[in-house]
């Protein structure tokens, strides 16, 4: 069973609407934007969030970034989606994530209202990750670290 908020990540079932034309007319795709995110630090914002359960039955946040600075802003706007996990062993992850976002530290049971996450921003460091699996041949963007320090001049050290 899945708790969505009104903020759906997933796309919603889609509905084949015939857009006219003739199908040996030429089309154009604009590919510019479609380069993955570098390795980086790069200003998050939370722009949609989604409450679900995972495949195993635990309960998760579905989350979409969005870049809003960093790497001399040739990516702001690009998204960036993660899953923060709220039960098992792996909740120890979430940790950092609430960390960068509220500010606080969470400790013992902590209550929050995910839809107030939306709007919320935080440093992070991205990584490019080629994939593995079914993904195997890949490249996609993920959040290696929450909340790490505003970098000067835009670069992190040591990278």
């Amino acid at each position: 069973m899945t708790d969505e908020t009104e903020l759906a990540l997933e796309p919603e079932e889609e509905e084949e609407v015939d857009l006219g034309g003739d199908l040996n007319e030429e089309v154009s795709i604009d590919f510019t934007q479609a380069d993955v995110v570098p390795t980086g630090a790069l200003l998050l914002a939370i722009i949609k969030i989604t409450k679900v359960e995972s495949k195993a039955g635990n309960k998760m946040l579905n989350l979409a970034l969005a870049v809003m600075d960093g790497e001399g802003g040739q990516y702001n706007g690009r998204k960036i989606f993660d899953k923060i996990m709220l039960e098992t062993d792996a909740v120890v992850y979430a940790r950092p994530f609430f960390q960068a976002f509220l500010s606080k530290r969470p400790k013992g049971t902590f209550k929050f209202v995910p839809s107030e996450l939306v709007g919320l921003q935080s440093w992070c460091l991205v990584v490019a990750e080629k994939g593995k699996g079914e993904y195997a041949g890949t490249t996609r963007a993920r959040v290696k670290r929450y909340g790490i320090k505003a970098p000067a001049g835009g670069e992190l050290a040591g990278l």
